[in-house]
């Protein structure tokens, strides 16, 4: 064998060697990935059973708590209903209260106005009567006084009169 032939297989075998090298790297990283892939499969039935209890036990609760709501919902059902009657008569009582003492407000104003009018006539009235029994009594004395002259005094004489105007007239 020649040293040429020699050379080409030396670097045909070199170049078989890396490329066995390359597809050594490839085919580990391959493997690498497999194995990750394989680990998250080995762990995917524990994440699958933890998404599963997590499904049935909201499941079950959804059903322990529809199973307890509908007792608990009919055992409240009828003390609401009392409530709610309770609270309508209630609130017609407040109404009727509302308008009785609407209608009692109006009355006491009507008997204050009424007290009113007949304390404001009486006063009226009363004192009415009083100036007027008062000016009949002025008129009374004046009538007197004017028709019965007063007695004469025993000197006669008159006092003389002035030309002049006389008071009172204009």
């Amino acid at each position: 064998m020649r040293d040429d032939e020699l050379l080409a297989i030396y670097g045909a075998t070199r170049q078989l060697a890396e490329g066995m090298q390359a597809r050594d790297a490839e085919l580990k990283q391959s493997t690498a990935a497999l194995e990750a892939t394989i680990a998250q499969v080995r762990q995917l039935p524990a994440m699958l059973g933890q998404q599963t209890s997590k499904y049935i036990a909201a499941g079950i609760r959804e059903v322990v708590q529809e199973d307890f709501r509908q007792p608990i919902e009919k055992a409240v059902e009828g003390p609401i209903r009392s409530i709610e009657v309770a609270a309508y008569h209630a609130r017609e009582a407040v109404e009727h209260l509302k308008e009785e003492a609407r209608f009692q407000t109006w009355t006491v104003f009507a008997l204050i106005l009424a007290l009113g009018f007949a304390l404001g006539a009486f006063g009226t009235y009363f004192f009415f009567t009083r100036q007027v029994s008062a000016l009949n009594n002025r008129f009374d004395h004046l009538q007197q006084m004017l028709v019965t002259p007063p007695p004469a005094p025993a000197d006669t004489h008159a006092p003389p009169l002035k030309d002049g105007k006389k008071h009172g007239q204009h």
